[in-house]
């Protein structure tokens, strides 16, 4: 290649939707996090509906 030679590159970017989607589904997941600790292992639990969980060991105030 010369310094003649062009070269020309294209990038694909994903649509408005899929990126508002894609962050829609981040922040859901975000809210659902807890600032609690799991009592068992310690890792982040999260909460759904009335529900709080482990995901790292499975603990879950549902099972209880």
């Amino acid at each position: 290649m010369n310094n003649s030679d062009e070269v020309s590159f294209v990038i694909k970017m994903p649509s408005e939707d899929v990126v508002s989607t894609e962050t829609q589904e981040l922040q859901k997941e975000l809210e659902q996090m807890s600032n609690e600790m799991c009592p068992i292992c310690g890792e982040n639990i999260y909460k759904s509906g009335r529900c709080t969980s482990c995901p790292s060991c499975g603990w879950s105030t549902c099972s209880l």
